[in-house]
């Protein structure tokens, strides 16, 4: 891939990545646009504007995938809206939009975990990962740090996430590794309310789990070995603590109604 950088004509840099032997880029300052062009027969597959943090594509089973992030001021607040989007050249006349999410960065080193994997919208510092497919659920932290990642193995990330049950506030946060690309967990979980790290359950394990399946957790066809590792190694482990505990009094119910013995506790007697 050739990597290029352009400047806009506010002076901001806007990264390209691309194959030259398939595809051209045009920056035309007068109209303050970006033109994408397919070599082989010159045509023009997209205009885009120059408030742009990054064009990136990435070839997957002969399909050219270009990841873009572009931003714009809204008109109420002003506020800087920046937004991921995800562009697929199918052959035909122009670039096919295929998905677009919020996110914080227009900065293709605070975005990309791997060619074929980004960071999503970002809420402080919980976000999701996108592998060009499908989203996935939410991390509270994804360490895209070159000082962790550079201690993983290839293509592995570093993910932190909170785990609870409905009825109680006991809650255990748990960190692993996963490999972006596949959304799979690849290393051991660290749980810390056990104090240990816990190993992926490998499919031997699963087929003996579904043989004396408890009721109350269920595996699904689609769920990964770590999926079913987290709910019988964390999960259940947190339902059987928070049983020893008494949920703490509110001044509702959860039927909805005032908890009458609790607020009168508040009155001197």
């Amino acid at each position: 891939m050739k990597k290029e950088t352009i400047k806009n004509t506010s002076g901001i840099a806007i990264e390209l990545e691309y194959d030259p032997q398939k595809y051209e880029f045009e920056y035309v300052k007068d109209a303050n646009t970006l033109c994408l062009k397919r070599v082989k027969n010159h045509k023009i597959l997209a205009l885009f504007n120059d408030r742009i943090g990054f064009i990136a594509q990435c070839d997957i089973a002969g399909i050219s995938n270009f990841l873009v992030t572009d931003y714009s001021q809204n008109s109420q607040n002003n506020e800087r809206i920046t937004k991921f989007k995800h562009y697929v050249d199918n052959g035909g006349s122009k670039l096919m939009l295929k998905n677009e999410f919020n996110c914080n960065s227009i900065r293709l080193d605070n975005c990309r975990l791997t060619d074929s994997s980004y960071i999503v919208e970002q809420q402080d510092s919980s976000a999701c990962v996108y592998n060009l497919y499908r989203k996935t659920r939410r991390y509270d932290r994804i360490y895209n740090e070159p000082e962790i990642r550079n201690i993983l193995p290839y293509k592995t990330v570093l993910v932190t996430e909170t785990r609870d049950v409905f009825w109680s506030d006991i809650k255990d946060t748990i960190t692993y590794g996963i490999n972006p690309e596949i959304c799979e967990i690849t290393t051991p979980i660290y749980s810390e309310l056990q104090d240990r790290f816990i190993p992926v359950y490998n499919r031997e394990k699963i087929n003996q789990l579904k043989r004396r399946m408890d009721s109350r957790f269920k595996i699904g066809d689609n769920a990964t070995l770590g999926d079913v590792t987290i709910c019988f190694e964390v999960d259940k482990y947190l339902m059987r603590v928070a049983h020893y505990f008494d949920k703490p009094e509110t001044p509702y119910l959860d039927n909805g109604k005032v908890n009458e013995n609790y607020v009168k506790k508040f009155i001197k007697k």
